[in-house]
């Protein structure tokens, strides 16, 4: 295989997959000449599509919120989530990051907490980009509603063209 390969990781995080998986397969191609983009986030852009699905579903500022991530054992990625937290929070208010999968605080657990200290309604922005079964767990958390996921948001797409395009600038024009 001859030519320079982008590859842009559409990946919330930059956990296992990013850091493992992705060098593996490259390595498995023999293709020499990669680069591999940041992930797509903590992103505010994410944040705002987000916020649009938890609109969607009938939040009203002040009523908090569980981000709901999938999670990582890797310690990157969890810093990275609580800084995409922290964006959503700059967005939308009161946030709270609770994990689907791996790590802690579980989502359930967050709602239940969140449960004891207001009574609003609590929902949950989930931080995953498709609808599958970690989407469908949120909806036994008990929170009072659940928000879609980000989905094929126009800032999605932007912001995976975004990346191919600075990866691009950075190869005619490396620092």
């Amino acid at each position: 295989v001859t030519g320079r390969a982008i590859i842009v990781p559409t990946f919330l995080a930059p956990g296992y997959h990013v850091h493992v998986d992705l060098p593996a397969h490259i390595a498995e191609s023999g293709h020499r000449d990669t680069f591999v983009t940041p992930s797509l986030g903590p992103d505010p852009e994410l944040a705002c599509a987000m916020r649009d699905r938890l609109l969607e579903v009938g939040w009203r500022r002040g009523d908090p919120v569980v981000m709901a991530a999938a999670g990582s054992s890797d310690p990157i990625a969890r810093s990275e989530l609580h800084r995409a937290a922290a964006v959503l929070g700059d967005t939308v208010g009161d946030v709270h990051l609770g994990y689907i999968a791996t790590g802690t605080p579980r989502v359930v657990d967050v709602v239940r907490r969140s449960r004891t200290t207001t009574a609003r309604r609590i929902y949950i922005a989930p931080y995953l980009l498709a609808e599958g079964l970690f989407h469908t767990r949120l909806h036994e958390c008990g929170a009072d509603a659940v928000a879609a996921p980000i989905g094929a948001d126009h800032r999605v797409v932007s912001l995976v063209s975004a990346r191919f395009t600075a990866a691009i600038a950075a190869q005619l024009h490396p620092v």
